[in-house]
């Protein structure tokens, strides 16, 4: 029986179960020898454990890289320097998927039942939930989400949730941390980091901002689908920007909630979703317009959209974002070489 190894601290039950189906066992990587393993799958970018592997002797046809996290979160894996390494790449990056050593990973969505939900009178105009953090990489969607919070933070119909937020330690300590990894990096750097004066110049007007508290706060959340369905709009903006592909549970989480996602991310996401699930952001031109389609909003067109949004979420298509089918697309393949 093949053995493969996976390097997170919590075993992914659902590619076991995909693997067990094609006779193969699937460990963590403390549970065994690298030099026995006829393959070592990384969860993003290990760096220690990639320099293991390579003292062991192992291949690139025995590595696989699995790339969730984006630029702006783990820049590091985006080295050609590091793909070299690996001779199957999972990723979102719909750029770099050629069928041949990268290969298309969706961004895998829990499901659960779409359930009764507040009416359109019943829900309150727009909210938004998203821990603050900080990124110096070309096109993070960090700042862009602090900008538009304090557009919407005075109209009066607006929520902001999430950790992070009128915690005046929070920018100092967070924004403080990801100025170190990006100024960290090795060099030539990976394409789309910012260059050392770019980080210093947004690294010093994030903490400058960070003094300012948010009146539209209202604290942290304890179900994400209960507070979502409060809501007619929910503000998605993705970690990162514009790239083809990039496509999270932000857009996921609003449809099971009966919420009508404003969305901003993936350049291509009508490829993915259904263009009637949802309002984007890149259609409109200041947000002061964007405020004014969704006060103007009735009844029957939201419930257009989110009628849409459940049909998306319910039909037999939506398994391939699934993690079950997320994670039999990515056996299939680790099992093909």
């Amino acid at each position: 029986m093949p053995i493969f190894l996976m390097n997170t601290n919590q075993l992914c039950i659902e590619l076991r179960n995909s693997l067990a189906r094609h006779g193969t066992d699937l460990r963590l990587v403390d549970n065994g020898d690298l030099k026995t393993a006829d393959k070592v799958i990384f969860f993003n970018l290990d760096n220690k454990l990639l320099r293991h592997c390579l003292d062991a002797g192992l291949t690139p046809e025995r590595l696989a890289l699995l790339l969730y996290e984006p630029d702006v979160i783990q820049p590091d894996q985006y080295d050609s320097r590091v793909w070299k390494c690996f001779g199957q790449i999972f990723t979102w990056r719909d750029d770099l998927v050629d069928n041949s050593r990268f290969f298309k990973l969706r961004w895998p969505q829990m499901t659960r039942p779409v359930r009764t939900l507040p009416g359109f009178e019943d829900r309150k105009l727009l909210a938004m939930i998203n821990t603050n953090k900080y990124g110096y990489i070309d096109g993070e969607g960090y700042s862009y989400r602090r900008k538009a919070i304090r557009f919407f933070d005075g109209c009066g119909r607006f929520d902001l949730y999430g950790h992070g937020w009128n915690n005046l330690a929070w920018p100092i300590i967070h924004a403080t941390a990801a100025a170190v990894r990006s100024v960290k990096l090795p060099r030539p750097l990976p394409a789309k980091c910012m260059l050392p004066g770019n980080i210093a110049a947004a690294y010093i007007k994030d903490i400058a901002q960070g003094l300012s508290p948010f009146v539209s706060y209202a604290g942290t959340v304890s179900d994400k689908d209960e507070t979502l369905a409060k809501y007619r709009f929910c503000l998605c903006i993705e970690n990162q920007l514009n790239y083809p592909g990039y496509v999270t549970e932000k857009l996921f989480d609003c449809f099971f909630s009966g919420t009508v996602p404003v969305y901003l991310g993936a350049a291509n996401v009508e490829e993915y979703v259904p263009r009637d699930c949802f309002i984007s952001m890149s259609n409109t031109k200041d947000f002061s317009t964007l405020l004014d389609i969704l006060q103007s909003m009735g009844p029957a067109e939201f419930g257009k959209y989110q009628q849409a949004g459940r049909n998306f979420v319910t039909a037999d298509a939506f398994h391939e974002w699934t993690h079950e089918g997320v994670y039999e697309s990515v056996a299939d393949r680790l099992m093909s070489m």
